[in-house]
């Protein structure tokens, strides 16, 4: 039944088995999304940082709201799913096992009526010898082999030279594994903070008489809850104080968000580590996540929606998926005023595109274009006579 139907090379899938849905919370190891603090900071940043950005369906320079496929991915790609869920969901799959996988559920004509999320961990991506197509081997849960066209699976993945991408986990394991280490030294550290007593006995107190001193040292300390110590025979006490935490354990723990972040191609800053933070303001560092880290990723995901959802002919209809990348663009009230007066002044923008990105009301009057001077409309400029 389409679309598991098969080429004639490729083989027969053995059983029929339901495509689930990938599940993020069941229990991992040690080095996974739920093990790490530096690796969950960093999954949480893409993921929402992707998920807060408006993905349009575009005909030229317009929005095609009526189209289907802008309903799909602007309002419900699945029935489980809203847009934000689906493409936070969708990046954290990609930033855990470095693959993540949409499947197209077609609709009775064909068309896609959903996009499905899949347990990348059931996914193989396989090259056909003769004709070198991508087919998709899904192994569900309960068991069986299924096998997809690639053109039927959206793909995306971090770098890698095949058709499967680079786990971020697995080249980051050696740095989790030291930090793990790092942090059950520092909690041993913790459990013997002021904890040691140390007795100083005179040289000439005999073994047993030493050992009747600690008994009756520790008899007197147990039933005082430690207030009360009671020596005699020229013992002295004193005590080890240690501290909660070792300043080395500190510095692993930065280093490791340092590696997290680079391995994520985030800017160390947004995790926490300002050794190396050079920005002359907050709009600096949000450009240059921006530019280095979203922009890459938005350009892959719209490569791929773009190739598998739309055809040919739509393509050169003008239609394309486009991420909004200003929605993530939020400078101070000063800074914005400034750029909307330029923006109007200059005849750039329209009185009611500002509107529309402050979530204002539109102005009846404000879809014509103005320019400088006295503000009036560039078609009555050629009408008016204006002098210097």
């Amino acid at each position: 039944m389409w679309p598991f139907t098969r080429k004639q090379q490729q083989p027969q899938p053995q059983a029929r088995g339901t495509l689930w849905p990938v599940s993020l919370w069941r229990p991992r190891g040690d080095h996974s999304l739920e093990g790490s603090e530096a690796i969950f900071g960093a999954v949480t940043l893409l993921s929402n940082t992707i998920a807060s950005m408006h993905l349009r369906l575009m005909q030229g320079y317009r929005e095609a709201e009526d189209h289907p496929l802008a309903r799909l991915i602007g309002y419900q790609p699945n029935p489980r799913q809203d847009p934000f869920m689906f493409w936070q969901t969708i990046e954290t799959c990609r930033d855990v096992y470095g693959n993540c996988y949409a499947f197209k559920v077609p609709g009775a004509g064909g068309e896609t009526v959903a996009l499905d999320i899949l347990d990348p961990q059931q996914v193989h991506p396989l090259r056909d010898a003769a004709s070198g197509d991508i087919w998709y081997q899904i192994t569900p849960r309960e068991g069986g082999t299924l096998y997809v066209s690639g053109r039927e699976m959206i793909h995306c993945r971090h770098v890698g030279a095949g058709d499967r991408g680079v786990n971020p986990l697995t080249v980051l394991e050696d740095t989790l594994a030291y930090d793990d280490q790092m942090k059950s030294f520092s909690l041993e550290q913790a459990r013997g903070i002021n904890g040691a007593v140390v007795l100083d006995f005179p040289s000439n107190m005999g073994k047993e008489q030493t050992e009747k001193v600690i008994d009756a040292f520790m008899d007197n300390y147990k039933r005082s809850s430690g207030s009360l110590i009671v020596l005699s025979g020229g013992v002295k006490s004193s005590t080890i104080n240690r501290s909660p935490v070792d300043a080395k354990v500190l510095d692993v723990d930065r280093i490791t968000a340092n590696k997290v972040a680079r391995v994520y191609n985030i800017p160390p800053s947004l995790l926490g580590d300002y050794s190396s933070s050079s920005y002359a303001s907050q709009e600096q560092q949000q450009m240059e996540y921006l530019e280095r880290t979203i922009i890459p990723i938005c350009r892959m995901y719209e490569a791929q929606l773009n190739l598998k959802l739309l055809t040919w002919e739509q393509r050169r209809q003008g239609y394309r998926f486009s991420f909004d990348v200003s929605d993530l663009v939020v400078a101070d009230q000063a800074s914005r005023a400034q750029v909307y007066q330029y923006m109007i002044r200059s005849g750039i923008m329209t009185q009611n595109e500002v509107r529309r990105r402050e979530n204002l009301p539109p102005d009846p009057h404000g879809d014509q274009l103005l320019v400088s001077r006295d503000l009036v409309p560039l078609r009555m400029l050629d009408q008016l006579s204006i002098t210097r």
